[in-house]
């Protein structure tokens, strides 16, 4: 995996609260710990700001009425 995709991921994994799998894509790709921390607190804040999340599973499901 990329540099730059396994960010993205790590990003997701913060967006949804997956320490364990953000974990994985850290240890597997050889990350700094900096650059890892950053970009799984960047997933949160997306969060909390009320950012929709574009990964594929979210985008598959259904709106909720």
């Amino acid at each position: 995996m990329k540099r730059k995709d396994a960010i993205a991921h790590i990003t997701v994994a913060g967006y949804h609260d997956d320490s364990r799998t953000a974990m994985r894509i850290y240890t597997e790709n050889r990350i700094s710990y900096q650059v890892y921390t950053e970009a799984y607190a960047k997933g949160a804040q997306l969060k909390s700001e009320g950012m929709a999340c574009t990964c594929f599973q979210c985008k598959q499901r259904p709106a909720s009425a």
